[in-house]
């Protein structure tokens, strides 16, 4: 049974580069409406049988699961009723049935077999439904004949398609859960592949035994019988979530952290970007769900004169044909120029200035700033302040460097690092130069 998750469909998104990330709760948008994530495991003794461990989605979600049932089933767990509980009924092709009794401490010689019945809690109301029906692999109560509501602590394991029959007797039989996969259901499977003896009438009339010679079968101790060493309950994700497909990955980055979609937008781009998120039950049906992401320039490129006063944020202008200025505060500013003589004034962040073809200049503030020069006559104003500052295609003949403060030219030291140059006042590094040798720094560089 693959159980469709339900999908509120997810909206799309407008933004701004560089906006905050954004955090999207996916739990409320998918839901499997059977469970919230209980998983039982079923141990056996015997792990030749499938390997041993067969585990068990629960279903106990409100509105579309059995939830008294699993409380019912829950309790017998919690209580250590199933330890050493057998498999005390097997028809192949049907079902395979256990709940009921417990065998320990058993060895030849005997006299009888040491079978003992659970003690049953009060019974539990049906709960049939038949959104959950008895097909392949799910688990259901047990109950009297032409009592509906009589259902204490014995269960089954559907073998095969039963809901033909068993859907339509007694008030349906519950469902309340479903082997997770072909590997746990393998353990049913082997169990069902044994011979089986009558250790009595009624309900020990088809018990599977592991035995060295069905034709002569000889029980020599407890391992002669399929029994669970036990059967714990845990809490799993109801779902797990992937990232699919994002076909703009260099405008929004789409990560997940747990259950929650994170957004984080481009500082530099605009676009849209369609993202599929995933979500996989427990059971392994998976469900996809797109979206559209549009990121939009707050401050749209302009052909006039720009001029932009600094917040106290990371402010961002873009300009085109005309001269454009930032006034920058304390947020990390960032200006693109095109033609026109272009000016940032920084203040405490790490500002840049992309230059064009003007004349532009960056007169930083404490932080490391960045300007890369067009083909104008572009000016870095530095001076004794905090931060790194930072220059690409600086031309010596054509870019000037301007000293603030009581700074001299004799005060600096220039110094060749791979194909970069220092600008420093002792120890400390005012400037780097990209892609500049320190032999073509002179005096007549500096305003």
């Amino acid at each position: 049974m693959s159980v469709a998750i339900t999908v509120i469909p997810l909206r799309d998104i407008n933004a701004d580069r560089n906006a905050p990330d954004r955090s999207i709760n996916l739990s409320n948008t998918f839901d499997d409406p059977l469970t919230t994530g209980l998983v039982a495991r079923f141990v056996l003794y015997d792990t030749s049988l499938g390997g041993g461990v067969a585990e068990v989605v629960l279903f106990d979600q409100a509105g579309g699961g059995a939830v008294q049932t699993v409380q019912n089933f829950q309790a017998y767990v919690n209580n250590g009723a199933y330890v050493n509980s057998m498999i005390h009924r097997s028809v192949p092709g049907f079902i395979v049935q256990g709940g009921g009794f417990t065998v320990d401490d058993f060895s030849a010689p005997f006299t009888t077999v040491p079978i003992a019945t659970i003690p049953t809690n009060p019974p539990v109301v049906n709960e049939f439904s038949s959104d959950r029906s008895n097909l392949r692999g799910t688990i259901a109560m047990a109950k009297v004949d032409g009592n509906p509501n009589s259902a204490t602590s014995q269960w089954f394991f559907n073998l095969a398609d039963n809901s033909a029959n068993l859907d339509a007797q007694n008030g349906g039989f519950t469902v309340f859960g479903q082997l997770r996969s072909s590997r746990d259901l393998a353990v049913v499977d082997a169990i069902a592949a044994l011979p089986r003896f009558s250790l009595g009438t009624g309900a020990l009339s088809s018990v599977p035994l592991s035995v060295a010679d069905p034709l002569a079968p000889e029980l020599t101790g407890d391992e002669n019988f399929v029994r669970y060493r036990r059967i714990t309950i845990d809490q799993r994700d109801e779902l797990t979530f992937s990232v699919v497909s994002n076909s703009n990955s260099r405008l929004v980055n789409a990560t997940l952290r747990q259950n929650r979609l994170v957004l984080d937008y481009s500082a530099s781009r605009t676009g849209t970007a369609e993202i599929t998120v995933r979500a996989t039950n427990l059971l392994g049906f998976s469900v996809d769900e797109s979206f559209v992401v549009t990121v939009t320039d707050p401050n749209p490129p302009t052909q006039g004169d720009d001029v932009l006063r600094g917040t106290r944020r990371d402010d961002v202008l873009q300009g085109l044909g005309g001269d454009d200025r930032i006034l920058g505060l304390q947020g990390n500013d960032r200006l693109w120029g095109d033609a026109g003589n272009d000016l940032l004034l920084g203040g405490p962040g790490d500002d840049r200035l992309d230059g064009g073809a003007g004349n532009d200049r960056l007169i930083g503030g404490r932080g490391n700033d960045r300007i890369t020069t067009g083909l104008g006559r572009d000016i870095v104003v530095i001076g004794p302040r905090d931060g790194t500052d930072t220059v690409t295609d600086f031309n010596p003949r054509q870019d000037r460097i301007q000293l603030t403060g009581s700074l001299t030219v004799g005060q600096l030291t220039f110094r060749q690092r791979q194909d970069n140059t220092l600008i420093q006042v002792g120890n400390t590094t005012l400037l780097v130069l990209n892609d500049v040798q320190a032999s073509r720094i002179t005096p007549s560089s500096f305003v």
